[in-house]
């Protein structure tokens, strides 16, 4: 069992205004598709296939496509009826989506039909400072040094054990988790987590995904925890989330956001994840095109067994783009969060982009002011 507790309000003249995003169209199964800022008007391009929902399962899928000049390219995971035609012939184009789709929506066996297009998406984490943790370390001894300090660090530990909680390295650091002020007179920033340890809560049986550029599962400190059934790569479409490494850093987000969920405690390594008793997945989905196929796939993934899903990228944070899910996407968020997680619904964690410096506004983001995702925020020392 976890606590969490978002609070989200918008406060203007004593007046509160929720502000979320509500798609104006229907999902797969409805009657009309209303276009909505779905990504087209910034596509980079249009992709050589198109998803395809059809009447009469997969052998009627797959004589379309032979009919019509297509490559079936299989089903699309976790959508019924929904299928991948793809025309290797034909170039990808910049500009405007290809006429084949009106043949195949013309076909009376098929109920819709999409072309891909490209969508631009970027992670959110700030710039790494290699130094960030020694100069945190520096800052924390000087502090523990002050003696008049009236409110120091406050270790909490639980009652009637003054031993450190945890015996990895860098435990004492994590100032998320512990108070770790530099000093007396700041606002804490932790999470008070150490309260719910003593209670007994960890994370322990709960099931988390990370949707993001995969996760490195034979970490030393994320093997243990490592959810396998809950985890896929959509990328190369098979059930290894390892990222590419071959540039450096370019692939470690998805990693990093699972350990600081779900590092292994007590092993004498790095540091300790705020559910260290969960367990963790990773769908890879980051590092490639992304289409609306990638992304509905991966928001739906083993929603009837993952919990929560934490996803940390969205659309550019630049004050100029607004966008949101498209129609697979939204029919995953619709469908997992109403039907999910033995029908109490999955629960989506979204992080509300690092754009405030330019003037954006996260309600641009079709994700995090999602009605189907909780957004949040965060605070660095």
């Amino acid at each position: 069992m976890l606590f969490l507790q978002f609070i989200f309000q918008l406060t203007i003249s004593s007046v509160t205004v929720v502000l979320c995003w509500y798609p104006d169209y229907e999902v797969p199964g409805g009657q009309s598709y209303h276009g909505v800022h779905n990504g087209m008007e910034y596509a980079k391009s249009f992709e050589n296939e198109w998803t395809v929902q059809v009447d009469g399962g997969e052998e009627v899928a797959q004589l379309i496509a032979v009919e019509l000049g297509y490559v079936y390219g299989g089903p699309v995971i976790g959508f019924p009826n929904t299928y991948s035609f793809i025309r290797y012939e034909h170039s990808k184009q910049r500009r405007a989506p290809s006429s084949h789709t009106e043949a195949l929506t013309n076909d009376r066996r098929v109920k819709w039909a999409e072309q891909l297009f490209t969508k631009s998406r970027e992670k959110r984490y700030t710039v790494p400072d290699p130094d960030a943790t020694i100069k945190r370390m520096k800052r924390v001894e000087v502090f523990d040094n002050i003696n008049n300090a009236t409110d120091g660090r406050e270790k909490r530990d639980i009652k009637g054990n003054n031993k450190p909680l945890f015996n990895d390295e860098l435990w004492s650091h994590e100032w998320y988790l512990q108070d770790t002020r530099t000093m007396a007179n700041l606002p804490r920033l932790d999470l008070n987590v150490l309260p719910v340890y003593a209670m007994g809560y960890n994370g322990h049986g709960v099931r988390l995904s990370i949707l993001d550029d995969g996760i490195e599962h034979n970490h030393t400190d994320l093997r243990e925890n490592y959810d396998p059934e809950i985890s896929w790569d959509c990328n190369d479409r098979d059930s290894d989330p390892t990222p590419r490494y071959e540039q450096p850093m370019r692939n470690s987000h998805g990693t990093r956001c699972a350990g600081e969920i779900a590092m292994t405690a007590n092993n004498r390594k790095c540091g300790v994840g705020v559910a260290w008793g969960a367990k963790v997945g990773g769908i890879r989905m980051l590092d490639g095109r992304i289409t609306d196929r990638i992304e509905g796939e991966a928001i739906a993934y083993a929603c009837d067994k993952v919990d929560i899903y934490s996803a940390s990228w969205g659309p550019y944070d630049n004050g100029r783009t607004v966008e949101g899910p498209g129609r697979l996407a939204t029919e995953a968020f619709k469908r997992c969060v109403t039907e999910g997680r033995g029908g109490k619904g999955a629960i989506y964690v979204w992080a509300n982009g690092n754009g405030g410096g330019n003037h954006d506004n996260c309600n641009c983001d079709g994700y995090s002011s999602s009605i189907y995702t909780i957004s949040i925020g965060s605070a660095s020392q």
